[in-house]
This record gives structure tokens, C-alpha cells and sequence, in this order.
């Protein structure tokens, strides 16, 4: 009883007075014993890595043949060694960590057993009360709680020494890939066979070796996960605070998803409002359809790639998943992909696919001239679309399969196995999809390829059955599709600007080389208009039109108009309208002939004047405003004007030239001011169409927001090369004369082809003069003239290539020069004094510089008020240089 007493005690100082160090030796000497061996490993690793390292960067880029047998196998060699001894040590490594987790869970029961044995001894204070024996029994059960305690933490030492170890060598193990993977481009190829061979029994027992390695390492991680997850302190802040990050990121993804997917039809809506994009309503419409269909996966991708991001963060096992991510949207953008192109918009709009909400706008013919991108009966769309589905499945396995089984495997035999099955396999499977669509392709082939291929065509009928004919069908597969985007470029692509002006240069070039010695011979000089018959240029003069007969009917502007002035008359609110465009674009003829509509629309008195002078004071535009209204005295503010305006009847008033109420100076916009003021507080008594220099609205616009203060703004775009065509063809049907395009057409084309090609050069000359006049009316009529001159027969003009006017002396001309110019382009016309205030320079400079450029042909000077505008012989090169240079806003969108 002594004895024991005695050992109780002497552990219960133990206990009281703390570990010694003896004792801390005893519970930290296994493990440092162990942390020593794997920093001793590591040093010797990080050496042999550095050495094989050091020699693969002296390597050659690209290394002759007797550099791979002689310095790259060498190295090779020494890394595939060094990745053995790895993976034999790495093995051990998990063996003994996996053999460090008994000892933790027995030391576990046994403190769990010491503990419980201790609440026993201490429930029996009642029944012994509190007695030397008692007491005796409790310091004995707490002694051997304390050492159990020790025994788990000697225990969780060892064992998180054995873990740290391994992790270690799992660091280590991520080297090989990285490093052989590249390095099997430079090895020679029998070193490759050799590394490779199914029947190296080496080969095959590393590639065991590091099969077992890998499932090894995901059993472990999947079992310490698994540990973590079923302990977690559900309690604990960061738990939760994870989780949250998780749910909102998962609901930020999914709310935007839900707002912007949606966001595809209403954008096809508005973009078919343009009159540019309704025009062209199928490429919108098939664009649009693309968009919206591959909206979804994209969404998808973004939200799942974020989301995985950040729970790979704490998960590292999770980083696969990306991959898959990213072959789930592969497979869902190409198969979207595929449907929008090859299945019938019919067929979509049934199944819901299509953007029905995008033909909203369009009128039944309009909806009914939107075609497919691809005309393909039904059956074999959707026989296409299954194709896609199973080459696309197949694709991703035969690229994926192997990223997969790589971090299992390793680069070992295994690897290359799976990875020439999945090669093979992917062509096994286009072998047999092209089989299955021989016999369509065949038919296909022989209707594009028609008559001139018809040797090809009966080859591809006569081997497409044999076993090698899926090689030949192949290749007219690749005739069919670059066939197929041919007939799709000619569609939405040759009729894009960017085209047209390359399709003219190319012309004018053509042209040009065929015609030199008619030019040198022509001494180079332009062709001047007057030399025509008088009544022909009659015809063409530069003149606001007011008959019918020679009006082109452009777009929805009179109709816009008109509707306008119908709501307004229901509602009786924003009875104004504002109509603009650059010089001579044909603003005052759109106004003659909305003037003439309204007449017919309306019984109300129509009122009409032109600002032809600059206003530069409000008592000016009042003036003008009582004028046009037909008030008996002017009153003296703006104020009483408007008062008195809408006591007034409803009149329709039309106002042309508003840009003259506006000058680029210190209080000049005050005319400009008064004069809106006056429109935007009477537009609900009287109906307002006003024009404007597109240049002026442009930049009091960029000034100072005023669109919203009006009932609608047009903006007259430049006119289309049909447009132009149809009014030289207008104008030219009331003459007696007939162009001829003949002097274009090449000498020694064949009679047989002598109408088609004098029909491609009348095409190819009006898309030059077109994208030279940038749609400028005005100015395509200028230089129509100087393109013909007469011939021997009295009634036929002959059509040349007319020649731009030289803008050599454009790089003479100074800044003070082109501020000038830019500020006639911007308000149409000044006088010498107007221009010497809005560029603020002398007067004298002004009037010298306006003088030269009429002596030049740049300007048109009335030489009676002095005063000066663009003339339209060099209207579209100034506007361009004036554009490059950045003195005026608002060219090309004015």
C-alpha cells in the first residue's frame, strides 16, 4: 500500500510541476528524428532537381539527332531514374503515414477510456466521502489521463511528421510531369519507343508504381476531407463566413445571369429601329439569334468559373473541376452554335429558340425576306446537329480523358496508352460519322461543283463506297464548306463599307491601268462639265427640287414626319421636329416635299421661311419668328412672342437654314437659344420642322444636350449607291440622251461577253462614285458630269473614270487655314468679318485666305455680300482632311 501510495504521489508532482526536459525529449524525439530525414531528403532532392534542371536549359532549342542520343537521352535517362527513386520513397512514405494513424486512434480510445475512468472515480465522493482512499483513486486517474494525453501527443507528432512528409514528396512528384512532358520533344526516337514499350517490364512497374502512388494520395485526401467535413464546428464564424461567400457568389451569378441573358432580344429590337441594320434585317436578326442562344453557356462559364475559383481555394481537389467546366460549355457553345446555323428559323420558333420578339418591328415583308443563314431541309439539319453533338463529345473525351489520367498515371506507358486510344478513338468516330453522310455530301459536292468539276465529281461517286472513300468524302466535305462560307461572305460581307471601298479603289485601279495611254494622251487634264449639251446639265443643276418627277423616294423620313405630326394632333404635345444633315444631302428638297404631304394631311394654314443671313441678336429671331407667323408688330421679348404664338391658330411652320441663328462665339448662342426656346414653348399650339447643317447640330449637341427638348430628330444619312444610281438613271430618262459605259470596258474582251462585262463595269463605276461622294448627292452629280464627255453620235455621252481634283496645296495650307474651312464646313456659309470673329484671327488674313481658296475651286464666294461656302468640287476632300485632323466634329455621323 506504501509502494503504491508512493508512485501515485511522485506522479502527481509529475504532474503539478510540468513536463521535464527529458519528458519533451521523449515525446519530440520520433518526430524530430523524422523532420530531420525528410529535410535531409529534400536537400538532396532540391540538389539532384537543380543539377537535371541546370543541364536540360544547356540544351539546344532544336537539337540535331546526334544532340539527342548523345546529350538529351543522357539527361532523360538521369530524370526518369531520379522519378523512380521518388516514387519507391514516396510509396514508403505513405505506407508509414498510413501506419501513423493506428497509434493516434489508440492513444484517442485510451484517453477517452482514462477520462472516463476518472469521471467514475469522481463520481463516488458521496459513497466514500471524501476519503484518503478516494483521493488515492482520483490522483491515480488523473496520472493516467495526463499520460495518456502525452501518449496522443507523441502519437499526433509522429503522425503529422509522417504527413508532412509525404506532402513533401507530393510537392516532389509534381516536378516529372512538368519536366519530362516537354523534354519527350528533344529525346530521339528510339529513346521515345523505349520509354513507351508495352513490353518493358520497367516501364510497366512504374507506371504501377505511380498508379498506386495516385490512388494512394486521392484515398488519403479523400479520407483526411472526409475527417475535416464530419468535424467541422458548425459554430465557428469562419465556417459560416466560407459558406456565405459561397451563396452570394453563387446568387450574384445567377441575378446577373437572369438580367443580362434576357437583354439579347431587347438589343435586337433596338438595333432593328436603325434604318441601316433593318435594311439589312437578316444578318441582324441571324446575329442576334447567335448571341442569345450562346448567351447561356457563356453566363454559365462565367459564374461556374468564378465560383470554382474560390472553392478550390479551400478545396485543391476541386481545380479539376474547371475542366470540366470548361468541356460542359465547349459542348454546349458548339452544339448552340450548330442549331442557330443549320436547323430552320421555323423549326427554332416552334421549339422556342428563336428571337421571335426581334420580328416585332418588321413589317410581313420585311419578316418575310429574313432567310437562313444555311438553306437545309429539316431532316438533314437535324441530322447535322447530331453529328456535331457526337464529334464534340468524342473531341472533349480524346483531350480531356488524358489531362485526367495524366496526375493519376503520370507520363508513363499507361498515359501514352490512354492517350493513343483516345486519339484513334476520335478518328474511329469522324471515319464513321463522315461514312454516315456520304452519300449527302456526294450530292451536295456535285450540285456546287457542277459542270466544271465534273471529272471530280464522278471520282468522289465512284469511290465514296470503298473502305478508303471516307478519305475522299472528306475531302469534298472541305470543298462543301469553304463553298458554303463563300455564298455566307457574299451575303453579309461584300456589302459591308469597309469592302465596298476596297471593291472601288480596285476598280478605279482596273480601270485606270486599262485607259493609261488614253490618258496621256488626253494631256491629263479634267474634264470640264461645260463641254456637255446645256440641256443635259439643266437637268443635273444643283438645285432644291420641287417636282415629283426627279424625287428618290428615301426610307421612312416623310413618313416619320408625318407620323409625328398625327400624334401630335391626337396629343397635342412635342409638335416639333428637327431635321439634319451635311451640305447638300438634300435637306430643302426632304423639306418641299414633307411641305407638300402636310398639305394634303392637313387644312391648317402651313407657313414657310429660310434663315439666309446669320442672326446674331434675339430682337433678330423674334423678328424673323413675327415674319413668319405674319404678326403685325414684333413684340419686345421672347416672352410676349410665345404668348401670342399660342393664342394663334394651329399653323404648320417650316423652317429652313436654323443653323444660321447659331455662331461659334462669345454669346453666340443666344439667336440659337431664343430660337429653340421659342419652338420647345409653342410645339404644342403649332407643328415645327426645322433643318440644320448636320456640322452645327452636331456640336451644340456635344455642347449642350438638346435632342430630348424636341418631339423627334432625323438625320438625313448619306444616300445609298443604289440611291445615287436610280437618281442618274431618273434624271438621265427625261433627256434624250444615252451614257455609255463602253470607253471602261477592256478592248479585248470577247464579243460573247461583251454585255456582261459592260453591265459589271457600270456597276463597279457607280460603287466608286459612291464611295468617293460619300453618298453626297450634291456632289455625286458634280462629278457624274465630269465623268462624260461627248462623242460623235449627238445623243450618247460617253462615261470615263473622272479624275479627283488635285489637293496637292492641302499641305501648304496652315492651321489658320484650315480653322477657316472648318468653320465654314461648320456653319455652311460666313462673310470675311463672321469668319474673322468665329476663328479669331485678323480680318485681312480672312480675306486673303477666302480669296485664295475660290481662286483654288475650294470655296464658292459671292462676290457681292463676300460671302463664302464649300463647293461641293472639293466638299468630301476638305471634309476628310478636316475630320484626320481633328478641326471638326460630327463627319460621317452628322
Amino acid at each position: 500500500m506504501t509502494s503504491r501510495l508512493f508512485i501515485l504521489l511522485a506522479l502527481l508532482a509529475t504532474l503539478l510541476a510540468g513536463p521535464s526536459a527529458g519528458f519533451a525529449q521523449g515525446i519530440e524525439g520520433p518526430a524530430a528524428e523524422i523532420t530531420r530525414e525528410t529535410q535531409r531528403q529534400l536537400r538532396s532532392f532540391s540538389e539532384q532537381k537543380a543539377n537535371v534542371l541546370e543541364r536540360i536549359d544547356a540544351l539546344a532549342e532544336q537539337p540535331t539527332e546526334k544532340e539527342r542520343r548523345s546529350e538529351v537521352d543522357p539527361v532523360f535517362d538521369d530524370l526518369v531514374e531520379l522519378r523512380a527513386r521518388v516514387h519507391e520513397e514516396f510509396r514508403e512514405a505513405l505506407v508509414e503515414a498510413k501506419a501513423a494513424d493506428e497509434p493516434v486512434r489508440e492513444a484517442r480510445a485510451a484517453l477517452e477510456a482514462a477520462r472516463a475512468d476518472l469521471e467514475v472515480e469522481r463520481s463516488r465522493e458521496e459513497q466514500l466521502g471524501g476519503s484518503p482512499v478516494w483521493k488515492e483513486r482520483v490522483a491515480a486517474a488523473k496520472a493516467e489521463v495526463a499520460e495518456s494525453e502525452r501518449e496522443l501527443e507523441r502519437a499526433r507528432a509522429v503522425h503529422e511528421a509522417r504527413q508532412e512528409r509525404v506532402r513533401e514528396y507530393r510537392s516532389h512528384i509534381t516536378f516529372f510531369p512538368e519536366t519530362i512532358s516537354p523534354l519527350l520533344e528533344k529525346i530521339s526516337a528510339p529513346k521515345r519507343a523505349e520509354f513507351f514499350a508495352i513490353d518493358d517490364e520497367d516501364n510497366w512497374r512504374e507506371a504501377t508504381l505511380g498508379v498506386k502512388n495516385g490512388l494512394r494520395t486521392i484515398t488519403a485526401r479523400a479520407h483526411g476531407r472526409w475527417e475535416q467535413l464530419t468535424s467541422v464546428d458548425t459554430t465557428s464564424t469562419d465556417v459560416w463566413s466560407w459558406l456565405w461567400g459561397l451563396v452570394w457568389r453563387l446568387a450574384v451569378w445567377l441575378a446577373l445571369a437572369k438580367l443580362l441573358v434576357p437583354l439579347i432580344p431587347a438589343i435586337t429590337e433596338g438595333l432593328l429601329r436603325r434604318r441601316w441594320l433593318r435594311r439589312h434585317a437578316t444578318f441582324t436578326i441571324n446575329i442576334a439569334e447567335l448571341l442569345r442562344a450562346l448567351a447561356r453557356p457563356l453566363a454559365f462559364f462565367l459564374g461556374m468559373e468564378y465560383v470554382a475559383a474560390y472553392v478550390a481555394q479551400s478545396f485543391a481537389e476541386f481545380e479539376g473541376l474547371v475542366w470540366i467546366i470548361d468541356a460542359v460549355v465547349i459542348y454546349w457553345v458548339v452544339v448552340a452554335a450548330a442549331k442557330v446555323l443549320v436547323l430552320p428559323r421555323s423549326h427554332r420558333r416552334q421549339q422556342g429558340h428563336a428571337s421571335a420578339s426581334a420580328f416585332d418591328n418588321l413589317d410581313e415583308d420585311e419578316a418575310a425576306a429574313i432567310s437562313d443563314l444555311l438553306v437545309i431541309e429539316l431532316d438533314r439539319a437535324k441530322k447535322l446537329v447530331r453529328s456535331v453533338r457526337v464529334v464534340v463529345v468524342f473531341w472533349l473525351l480524346s483531350a480531356y480523358i488524358p489531362d485526367f489520367v495524366e496526375p493519376l498515371t503520370g507520363i508513363t506507358v499507361i498515359w501514352w496508352l490512354v492517350d493513343k486510344v483516345a486519339v484513334w478513338g476520335f478518328v474511329g468516330v469522324v471515319y464513321w460519322v463522315l461514312s454516315q453522310w456520304k452519300d449527302d455530301i456526294a450530292s451536295v459536292f456535285e450540285r456546287l461543283a457542277g459542270d466544271g468539276l465534273r471529272r471530280p465529281v464522278e471520282f468522289v461517286h465512284e469511290h465514296k463506297d470503298r473502305p478508303w472513300g471516307v478519305l475522299v468524302i472528306a475531302v469534298a466535305s472541305l470543298y462543301v464548306l469553304f463553298k458554303e462560307v463563300g455564298i455566307i461572305a457574299r451575303r453579309f460581307v461584300l456589302n459591308t463599307q469597309w469592302f465596298k471601298r476596297a471593291s472601288a479603289f480596285a476598280f478605279r485601279t482596273k480601270i485606270e491601268l486599262r485607259n493609261r495611254e488614253r490618258v496621256q494622251n488626253d494631256g491629263g487634264q479634267p474634264l470640264d462639265a461645260k463641254r456637255l449639251p446645256q440641256d443635259y446639265r439643266e437637268v443635273f443643276e444643283d438645285r432644291a427640287l420641287v417636282d415629283e418627277a426627279y424625287r428618290i423616294d428615301r426610307g421612312t423620313y416623310t413618313a416619320d414626319v408625318l407620323a409625328r405630326f398625327e400624334r401630335w394632333k391626337a396629343a397635342r404635345r412635342q409638335g416639333s421636329v428637327i431635321v439634319s444633315g451635311e451640305p447638300g444631302v438634300g435637306k430643302t428638297t426632304f423639306l418641299n416635299g414633307v411641305s407638300a404631304k402636310l398639305a394634303e394631311a392637313t387644312e391648317w394654314p402651313m407657313v414657310r421661311g429660310r434663315i439666309d443671313e446669320k442672326l446674331e441678336s434675339r430682337e433678330g429671331v423674334l423678328d424673323f419668328v413675327a415674319e413668319l407667323f405674319e404678326l403685325d408688330t414684333t413684340p419686345s421679348s421672347s416672352d410676349e412672342l410665345i404668348a401670342q404664338l399660342n393664342e394663334l391658330e394651329p399653323r404648320v411652320a417650316l423652317v429652313d437654314d436654323c443653323h444660321h441663328a447659331f455662331t461659334r462665339q462669345i454669346e453666340g448662342f443666344d439667336s440659337l437659344e431664343t430660337l429653340l426656346d421659342i419652338v420647345n414653348l409653342c410645339d404644342e399650339a403649332h407643328f415645327f420642322v426645322l433643318t440644320f447643317n448636320g456640322f452645327t447640330w452636331s456640336y451644340i449637341n456635344r455642347i449642350e444636350a438638346r435632342e430630348h427638348y424636341f418631339g423627334q430628330v432625323l438625320t438625313l444619312e448619306p444616300w445609298s449607291e443604289e440611291d445615287l444610281e436610280r437618281m442618274i438613271e431618273t434624271r438621265t430618262a427625261h433627256t434624250d440622251y444615252l451614257p455609255s459605259f463602253a470607253d471602261l470596258v477592256h478592248d479585248q474582251v470577247d464579243h460573247a461577253d461583251y454585255f456582261f462585262e459592260v453591265v459589271k463595269t457600270a456597276n463597279g463605276y457607280f460603287r466608286y462614285l459612291h464611295e468617293f461622294s460619300g453618298g453626297n448627292p450634291r456632289v455625286a452629280m458634280l462629278y457624274w458630269l465630269r465623268s462624260l464627255r461627248p462623242t460623235g453620235d449627238a445623243k450618247t455621252l460617253q462615261v470615263s473614270l473622272f479624275r479627283r481634283p488635285s489637293t496637292a496645296e492641302f499641305s501648304s495650307y496652315t492651321d489658320d487655314h484650315w480653322f477657316v474651312l472648318g468653320a465654314l464646313a461648320q456653319h455652311g456659309e460666313l462673310d470675311v468679318d463672321e469668319l474673322a470673329t468665329v476663328v479669331n484671327v485678323p480680318r485681312g488674313f480672312c480675306n486673303l485666305a477666302v480669296d485664295y481658296f475660290a481662286e483654288a475651286g475650294v470655296v464658292d464666294l459671292d462676290p457681292e455680300s463676300r460671302r463664302a461656302r464649300l463647293t461641293p468640287l472639293f466638299l468630301r476632300q476638305v471634309l476628310r482632311q478636316l475630320s484626320n485632323s481633328n478641326f471638326l466634329y460630327g463627319y460621317g455621323n452628322g
